[in-house]
């Protein structure tokens, strides 16, 4: 079996042509599904299809036909299965040549992947029925579409651009991988959940403040004190936002992305909801800030948010409030 009949499971055998006889569509719709999901489109004579391929434009046209997803949700579903399907296979691909370069000459690339695509393919499929199964308990019968309260966070490295022109592929590669883990790690553990992660930036939501407040202090001083590696900054918000295949909108990502964008490096910044949600919590200690406008919001009011001072702690008060930000008369 070549390399290609060893990745898709069976030898390609099809033309596109032949793909769409049988499963019983239009050349064009192949296409469509193909450009959908952000695969290449071979030639019109290159056998590049096998039987997997038949079925998955059966089983998507059958979708269709049947009611279940209209034209704007099929499209929608395959562009984001492509996208996170696309990422994950860029990393098991860097995965496969680690292991043969790791191995210095002992295992040739055909070799990584037979050891390596049966276990991950299943580990997949049981870790996305796991996911399934909790993303179907939080959502206690509501609908794809409807609106939630959830606290929105975001965190970005503070100097990123920067920090990437000085280091290897392979340093930022290590950073970029830690940064990952480290973040996952956090927002897991306090029972929240990554929305996206790009480069040097992560979108996490929680369904209480506190989870969320936990989450955005823990990183932020996690990622100042790591290995001498750039401190991050934080900006949380609380409210209304609507859910759409896996991403959620509104206003309140709007507020939270714009209050990162104003945090000091270190810091967590917060919204007027988060700071009525915490208020009197022992675990925190919230501060009013002097109003900004930044795009979108005028007169935006940012709460800083930090553990209680206990004795003996350092001051922290010049290195996590801007003093602009501190003179609101």
């Amino acid at each position: 079996m070549d390399h290609a009949g060893m990745i898709l499971g069976s030898e390609p055998k099809y033309t596109i042509a032949e793909v769409a006889a049988l499963a019983g569509v239009p050349v064009e719709r192949v296409v469509e599904i193909r450009t959908l999901v952000a695969l290449a489109i071979p030639t019109a004579d290159e056998i590049a299809y096998n039987d997997d391929d038949v079925e998955a434009v059966q089983m998507l046209t059958l979708l269709r036909e049947s009611g279940i997803l209209d034209e704007a949700t099929e499209r929608s579903v395959a562009r984001s299965m492509g996208r996170s399907l696309a990422r994950l296979a860029e990393w098991q691909a860097d995965l496969v040549y680690d292991f043969v370069e790791s191995s210095d000459g002992g295992v040739d690339e055909l070799t990584a992947i037979t050891t390596l695509i049966e276990p991950l393919e299943r580990i997949q499929n049981i870790l996305w029925r796991r996911h399934l199964l909790d993303a179907d308990a939080r959502r206690s019968g509501n609908t794809a579409g409807e609106v939630d309260m959830l606290a929105v966070g975001f965190a970005d490295v503070v100097g990123f651009t920067s920090l990437s022109r000085g280091l290897t592929r392979r340093q930022l590669s290590v950073f970029l991988e830690r940064f990952e883990s480290d973040v996952a790690e956090t927002v897991g553990r306090h029972g929240g959940r990554i929305i996206k992660m790009i480069g040097d930036e992560v979108m996490f939501v929680a369904d209480e403040p506190v989870a969320a407040a936990r989450i955005g202090l823990e990183l932020a001083a996690r990622e100042r004190t790591f290995d001498g590696r750039p401190e991050l900054r934080v900006g949380v918000a609380y409210g209304a936002v609507l859910r759409q295949l896996g991403d959620v909108h509104g206003t309140v990502v709007n507020m939270a992305a714009r209050l990162t964008a104003v945090a000091r490096p270190g810091s967590v910044m917060m919204d007027n909801a988060m700071a009525t949600a915490l208020e009197g919590h022992p675990e925190f200690y919230v501060r009013d800030l002097r109003r900004v406008d930044v795009k979108g919001f005028s007169h935006l009011q940012p709460w800083l948010l930090r553990r209680p001072k206990q004795v003996g702690d350092p001051p922290t008060e010049a290195f996590q409030i801007p003093p602009e930000l501190l003179d609101r008369r």
